[in-house]
């Protein structure tokens, strides 16, 4: 009998050919299942309520169709050489890109769309036109780990791809990126799963206290060791020890955990023998450890013992693609600690205020990452309980105020709460009523102008006006549509519309 031979051939001469396809990504919308959706705008696309077919991260189609955006959308056409070209068209709608408004067209240069650049449309759609690589795995949520980015979803195959495999793995990145979720996705999809997974941040040991943590101690070893305790090797026998912050790790603490993950055995303080044990190391770091290799504050022959496989992990300013998938969570998350129910459709009240600040959060930096994140949307919308309105925090509205061009939504002069009633109105006069250049002349957005002329009785409330009201308005400045909206405080556009549901005309 001939042992039977498999042969498998690999043409690896040529590698293979990824590139980069500009997209958008919905960060947020008035149905939460749609954020996260992107679309490939590397050809013409229109975007309308019921155009621009979206895929969804679970391979879904998906399209926009919020009642409130108009069917006559913007377009956008795309040029390798040039950018992206995002026309109004015949859209009347606000939109507003990075804080310019949309008057005609806007282009957006390939190194624009490398950081991402955030549309706003009608106060209601936030999108993301980005890059992505055509390397991108599409895969679902997994242990929480949330994002549409090719970072997160490669992170998420290497996840995937180190299920049967034990070696040790380095998760790198900046702090708050989330390198503690990725090493516990990593021990609850392993072979080690039913094993324990122990955590311990190495820079925080105490140096004296190094071996006696790493490797336990007996009884009567030192002053106050009045019994036997196991080390964290010990501790994580047959399952996983994760290392955290072992750039910060002191030369001492180095060399141990080097001898322990070298030999597989380690020994008590004050004991006689070695114990054997069997550990995956996973350890977790944001610094750049070949630097501080060759400034000799770390070890090679610990980094090679500890990265038999990396994951890299981008800072959130590099993945803005995310910030819609991640904040509502957090969002979520917030509901359940403090069971506050937000209805995302809903047109006004603190939930309208959503999409403004999901925009304003594609614009900051975020130099605290993924954990600043949850932290502002907790601060946010803890503050914005007692009045039902959102205040952007002030870090965003600083760093938003250096970078946004002379008219934009969240260029603030000043909080609308220090903006008087005398200052509003006088400015609503100016503008014929118009909130959106009434508010950009104050400064602050159009919500927040809207909700403090309503509060303070400077608008009047639409929906209490009678026909008769519209028709003796309309008598008294002779039929002129654009007097009598004066006297009634709204717009002429806004006389349009209850003129029509009150089926009122105007008469010669």
């Amino acid at each position: 009998m001939t042992d039977a031979t498999l042969t498998i051939d690999l043409d690896i001469s040529q590698p293979m050919a990824h590139h980069d396809i500009p997209t958008c990504t919905i960060i947020w919308a008035d149905k939460p299942e749609l954020v996260g959706s992107q679309l490939n705008v590397s050809t013409s696309r229109r975007f309308g309520r019921g155009f621009a077919e979206f895929k969804h991260i679970d391979d879904r189609k998906v399209f926009i169709d919020d009642p409130y955006l108009s069917r006559t959308g913007f377009q956008s056409f795309y040029s390798a050489t040039q950018g992206l070209t995002i026309e109004r068209g015949d859209c009347k709608q606000d939109i507003e890109i990075d804080g310019l408004s949309l008057d005609q067209s806007i282009l957006l240069s390939n190194e624009a769309l490398g950081r991402g650049v955030p549309l706003i449309w009608a106060n209601r759609l936030v999108l993301l036109f980005h890059f992505r690589s055509s390397a991108t795995p599409d895969l679902p949520p997994m242990h929480d780990i949330l994002g549409v980015s090719h970072c997160i979803q490669r992170a998420k195959q290497s996840i995937m791809n180190l299920r049967v495999d034990s070696g040790s793995v380095l998760i790198n990145g900046p702090s708050g990126t989330g390198k503690e979720l990725i090493a516990q996705a990593l021990h609850k999809e392993s072979l080690r799963s039913d094993q324990p997974m122990i955590s311990v941040n190495i820079s925080a040991i105490a140096p004296e206290l190094v071996t006696s943590e790493l490797f336990g101690h007996k009884k009567g070893a030192f002053t106050g060791a009045d019994r036997d305790a196991k080390g964290l090797f010990e501790k994580a026998h047959k399952g996983t020890l994760f290392l955290d912050e072992i750039g910060d790790a002191s030369d001492n603490t180095q060399m141990a955990l080097l001898r322990a993950l070298e030999y597989g055995e380690v020994q008590p303080v004050g004991g006689d023998e070695l114990i054997k044990v069997d550990v995956r190391a996973i350890a977790a770091t944001d610094a750049i450890l070949e630097e501080r290799i060759d400034n000799a504050s770390f070890r090679l022959p610990l980094l090679q013992r500890i990265s038999s496989y990396t994951i890299k992990l981008e800072a959130l300013d590099r993945r803005k693609e995310d910030i819609g998938i991640l904040a509502l969570h957090f969002i979520r998350k917030h509901e359940r600690d403090f069971s506050n129910h937000y209805d995302f459709a809903a047109t006004t009240g603190m939930t309208s205020q959503l999409p403004q600040l999901l925009y304003a959060f594609c614009r900051y930096n975020w130099p605290g990452n993924v954990r600043q994140l949850a932290n502002l949307i907790r601060q946010t919308l803890t503050d914005a309980v007692g009045d039902n309105h959102i205040t952007l925090p002030r870090c965003i509205q600083e760093h938003i105020d250096v970078i946004t061009p002379k008219k934009g939504l969240f260029k603030r002069k000043k909080r609308p709460r220090e903006l008087s009633s005398k200052e509003i109105e006088a400015t609503l006069i100016k503008y014929a009523w118009h909130p959106e250049n009434a508010a950009d002349e104050l400064g602050i957005s159009r919500s927040a102008l809207l909700k403090r002329a309503k509060d303070d009785a400077i608008l009047p409330n639409t929906g209490s006006f009678s026909a008769d009201d519209i028709r003796t308005a309309l008598i008294d400045h002779n039929n002129d549509k654009a007097q009598a909206a004066f006297a009634l405080r709204v717009t002429p556009k806004v006389l349009t519309r209850l003129m029509n549901e009150h089926q009122v005309e105007v008469t010669s």
